[in-house]
């Protein structure tokens, strides 16, 4: 059984250098009010999927923890990475960030399967085929080569690049013989 690892993912979504902020909104970011790395949109979505209202004013109460089961529901099992192992942080970090789609779609590029946006047993079969190293990098730089297109590119993607760049030095160490990386900001 693989370790679970959605633990280790929050801590690095957490970390203030990427998403670890409460209640904000950033300038010419498209997502709006964000929280913990969650929109309010996502959030609002979220509530009401459950049955629930949603208000500006409970989306600015809440606390990071409050988000776990959206983290664990809408980006961890989505993308399947339970089945990912130490790769499954990278996967949620970029589903996180750039949606679950772009994040199965950018692994499934890496690993020369049909890109359907959906990560299913012959992407994961694919995955279990791969050095994970090599992979890593690889996301990395899909990563960093979708930033560039995006119409935010100007205001973000020197930032964006750089929390690539941090989950792929926070993965790699975190792979068999890596010591797990405390709080530094550079790993």
């Amino acid at each position: 059984m693989l370790r679970d690892y959605f633990p280790t993912a929050l801590a690095f979504i957490w970390r203030p250098d990427v998403d670890g902020q409460p209640y904000h909104v950033t300038p010419h970011d498209g997502g709006g009010a964000t929280s913990w790395g969650v929109t309010y949109a996502t959030w609002a979505a979220w509530q009401r999927l459950h049955g629930q209202r949603a208000s500006m004013a409970a989306f600015k109460a809440l606390q990071k923890d409050d988000f776990q089961p959206l983290y664990r529901a809408q980006f961890w099992n989505a993308c399947r990475c339970p089945s990912l192992g130490v790769i499954g942080i990278m996967v949620f970090d970029c589903a996180v960030n750039c949606g679950p789609a772009h994040a199965a779609g950018f692994l499934q590029t890496v690993l020369g399967v049909t890109v359907d946006n959906q990560i299913g047993p012959i992407t994961i079969a694919a995955y279990a085929n791969v050095d994970p190293t090599v992979l890593v990098h690889a996301l990395c730089t899909q990563r960093e080569d979708y930033y560039r297109s995006c119409s935010q590119a100007e205001y973000f993607c020197t930032g964006w690049n750089r929390r690539a760049e941090a989950c792929r030095d926070y993965v790699l160490a975190l792979l068999p013989g890596e010591r797990l990386p405390m709080n530094n900001p550079k790993a």
